[in-house]
C-alpha cells in the first residue's frame, strides 16, 4: 500500500493499495504477502493438517513478513519436516506388519530429516505401481524437489555461516511449500484409506 499525499491537508491523505496489494487481497490461492489468508488456506485446503505444521508455517510467515529470512527458512523447514513425519507414519501404517512397525520406529527415531527423507524416497520409488497416477505423475517435482529445496535452505540458514537467503527466495519457498503440503496430505489420506498389496 502507499500513502497518497497529493492533498494539501494531511487530514485528507489516504492509504491506497498498490497493484501488488490488490492482487494479494484478491488472490484465491496462497499468497504469503496476504498474511491473514496464507495460514488459513492451509487449514481450509488441508483440514486434517497437524497443528504442529501450522505452528511452524505461521512462524515462517511471521518471520518472512518481518524481514527475518533466515529465521523464516528455518521455521519453514520445521513445518516441512513435521508434515513429512506425518506422511511417514501413515506410510508405515500402509505398509503394515513388521516392516511397517520398523519403519514407524525409524520415522519417530532420533535421526535427522535428511536420512529419513532419502530412505522414504527410496522406499516409495520402489512401490510406484501401488500408487495412483495422480501422485506418481508429479512426485519428482512436487514432493522430492520442493522438500529437498526447503531442507537444504533450512540447513544453510540453521548453521552459523555467511549465507544469503533473500525475500524472493523465502516468498517462493512459502508458495512451493503450500502446494507440496497439499500433495503430502493427499498422499497421506491415500495411505490411511488403503493397505499395501506387497
Amino acid at each position: 500500500m502507499y500513502l497518497d499525499t497529493s492533498q494539501e491537508s494531511a487530514n485528507a491523505w489516504k492509504y491506497f493499495l498498490t497493484k501488488a496489494g490488490r492482487a494479494a487481497i484478491q488472490d484465491q490461492d496462497w499468497n504469503p504477502d496476504y498474511t491473514e489468508a496464507y495460514v488459513r488456506r492451509h487449514q481450509e485446503r488441508v483440514p486434517d493438517v497437524d497443528p504442529l505444521v501450522i505452528r511452524y508455517a505461521d512462524e515462517a510467515l511471521r518471520s518472512y513478513i518481518n524481514g527475518c529470512y533466515l529465521a523464516s527458512a528455518i521455521m519453514l523447514g520445521g513445518a516441512a519436516e513435521a508434515a513429512f513425519l506425518d506422511l511417514g507414519r501413515s506410510f508405515a501404517k500402509w505398509t503394515g506388519g513388521t516392516k511397517g512397525d520398523a519403519y514407524r520406529t525409524f520415522v519417530d527415531g532420533p535421526r535427522q530429516f535428511g536420512p529419513k527423507f532419502e530412505d522414504f524416497r527410496k522406499k516409495i520409488e520402489g512401490r510406484r505401481a501401488e500408487l495412483p497416477e495422480t501422485f506418481t505423475d508429479q512426485m519428482d517435482i512436487i514432493l522430492w524437489s520442493i522438500l529437498n529445496l526447503i531442507r537444504i535452505h533450512r540447513n544453510s540458514a540453521g548453521h552459523p555461516r555467511d549465507v544469503t537467503i533473500g525475500r524472493r527466495d523465502v516468498f517462493n519457498h512459502l508458495l512451493a511449500f503450500a502446494y507440496c503440503l497439499e500433495k503430502m496430505y493427499a498422499l497421506r489420506a491415500f495411505f490411511d484409506a488403503h493397505r499395501s498389496t506387497s
